[in-house]
């Protein structure tokens, strides 16, 4: 961040993004600057390659605009392990299916016909497989596809889960997940457009969601007791739409707290309530 005569320049994700950054950095309301766009954001291959957007700040002299008070502003929440850290602002990954558990067994081994998975499933998985190996050997990369079907959820639904490993797994990670979320929609729209329906594709990156679903939780069970210790809601920072939907998972059954999802775009946030 640069300093100017009252001029401030800030980056983030998009153009709105990093003038939201600047104004809670600089604790004003948007009428008490002026904005101006020097870069847009620039998008990329699987999130490899992209330009962040640049704004600049001037605070205006005669705005009379009062600063953000401490009041209004969401409580931020501290992180306690690197599984737990506060999601950034993802929005690339467009569904948010619900992951369940990995069952133990491989379709390839059922003596019953009548336990195999869905044969859309089963062609869904074959088509993904191809993509997801031929974008690895396109970018030269060391990895290894893993793949398997979910358990059914409480609908009789089964999801394809896939789990890239190998040194170079991370390289599809990205940072907060970027690349994989990308690498998910990409696979998702690529499916989609052969069988002409709706693909039921997660893509992990050395068990990453995993890790992070697991982190959710424990988040969501002590923010949630803090609600209830200090009988106020709490406002979680900005997550994109696969994280909240955890979130809300998460806390689903407990009764004593209620979830609601709120703000616009990048900066859509999960609140947490005391139950009336």
């Amino acid at each position: 961040m640069t300093n100017t005569n009252r001029s401030y320049e800030f980056v983030g994700e998009s153009s709105e993004a990093a003038i939201q950054k600047g104004l809670e950095e600089l604790g004003l309301t948007r009428t008490a600057v002026s904005v101006e766009v020097l870069e847009e954001s620039q998008d990329s291959f699987l999130g490899m390659g992209g330009r962040e957007a640049k704004v600049r700040l001037t605070v205006l002299a005669d705005s009379g605009a009062a600063a953000v008070s401490e009041e209004d502003a969401p409580e931020q929440v501290e992180e306690a392990d690197a599984s737990e850290s506060a999601p950034a602002e993802v929005e690339a990954d467009s569904s948010d299916s619900e992951e369940t558990e990995e069952p133990e067994e491989d379709f390839d081994e059922f003596d019953d016909l009548e336990a195999l998975p869905d044969p859309e499933l089963m062609d869904e998985m074959d088509l993904a497989e191809d993509i997801l190996l031929n974008i690895i050997d396109g970018l030269a990369l060391d990895v290894e596809v893993e793949s398997k079907f979910s358990e059914e959820d409480d609908l009789g639904k089964q999801v394809i889960e896939f789990n890239l490993v190998g040194d170079d797994a991370n390289k599809l990670l990205g940072p907060r997940g970027d690349i994989m979320a990308n690498l998910q929609f990409l696979t998702r729209l690529m499916i989609s457009q052969k069988v002409h329906r709706r693909a039921n594709v997660t893509i992990d990156i050395d068990g990453h969601r995993s890790s992070k679903r697991e982190g959710l939780t424990r988040l969501a069970e002590r923010m949630a007791q803090k609600v209830i210790d200090r009988n106020r809601a709490v406002t979680l920072e900005p997550m994109n739409p696969y994280e909240r939907r955890l979130v809300h998972i998460a806390l689903r059954d407990n009764k004593t707290v209620e979830t609601e999802s709120v703000g616009e775009g990048t900066q859509r946030r999960v609140r947490i309530l005391p139950v009336e």
